[in-house]
């Protein structure tokens, strides 16, 4: 039922189901079909509206408890590209997909973490609002700069508040032509926020 209900919301965004994995939930945006500087919009818009579902979402068998869901959304390229010969996916590589999954692993129950570069994307956009985490130390990441996204307005103003610079520069990340990614998002689904490594 749960992924079903998600299946639903993300056919109104521009984004693709990469896969689904134990209770992970992988979406991207940017490809396989590239739109442009929107990626990131998309994918934060979605993930709003996935948290705000999961709040009323009926548990059948724990009918008293809430679901909780934890949400990583990181923004950078990445490489794609079909994988197998009997069983042929379409796949997802590269640092970016290992920081979404990271930023949900080291996030907390309904909230949606998410990294500097993902923060500073969104601000173009001048509508959304962001929370500034602090420095958090992730593994295999090292200390990163994190942000809540807490949701969008009307607003077309930029918030001069804002204070965002990206702190990790792009070691580790290949640079990849015509294919990649420019926002991925992974999804956690547990009733405890007991964190865990979230690898994908």
């Amino acid at each position: 039922d749960l992924y079903t209900c998600f299946d639903s919301i993300i056919d109104n965004f521009d984004v693709y189901k990469v896969e689904t994995i134990g209770d992970a939930y992988m979406v991207a945006s940017g490809l396989p079909v590239r739109n442009g500087s929107t990626h990131v919009r998309e994918i934060a818009r979605m993930s709003l509206k996935l948290l705000e579902a999961v709040k009323t979402f009926p548990i059948r068998h724990r009918p008293a408890e809430q679901l909780q869901l934890r949400v990583g959304f990181h923004t950078g390229p990445c490489c794609a590209g079909v994988v197998g010969v009997k069983m042929p996916r379409y796949c997802l590589f590269g640092d970016t997909v290992n920081t979404a999954s990271r930023l949900e692993a080291y996030g907390e129950p309904l909230k949606i973490h998410i990294s500097s570069e993902t923060a500073l994307a969104l601000e173009s956009f001048g509508t959304f609002s962001v929370e500034r985490r602090g420095q958090v130390e992730m593994k295999g990441k090292g200390v990163m700069t994190t942000f809540w996204l807490l949701g969008e307005d009307s607003q077309d103003e930029k918030d001069d508040e804002w204070d965002i610079t990206a702190d990790n520069d792009d070691e580790g990340i290949d640079d990849v032509d015509e294919i990649s990614s420019h926002a991925t998002v992974t999804f956690h689904v547990s009733d405890h926020d007991t964190v865990h490594d979230g690898q994908v």
